[in-house]
């Protein structure tokens, strides 16, 4: 049983490790990118993004100092009730 268990804590350290090196090559892939396409992956893209990609990418146009324009809503969609919900504040 103790065999088993230190071989869990190790794979659970390894795949800590991994996810760290993942996150750390999103954040240099999304560093290089421009800013026109970071609005769009954190707006108009946002569902084809999983949520992890979606924060890195809001954090690199706070560091950038971009301001994200409010989504805009089709005044029929206003009208119809069909309205989306605002980020909370400081989100992107």
């Amino acid at each position: 049983m103790l065999i088993t268990s230190a071989r869990s804590a190790r794979d659970d350290a390894s795949l800590r490790v991994s996810m760290d090196d993942i996150l750390d090559e999103i954040r240099e892939n999304l560093a290089r990118l421009p800013d026109e396409e970071l609005v769009r992956m954190v707006t108009v893209d946002r569902d084809q993004y999983r949520e992890e990609a979606v924060a890195t990418a809001s954090d690199e146009l706070r560091r950038r100092r971009v301001v994200v324009p409010p989504p805009v809503v089709p005044r029929a969609a206003v009208a119809r009730g069909v309205v989306p919900t605002p980020s909370a504040p400081g989100q992107c």
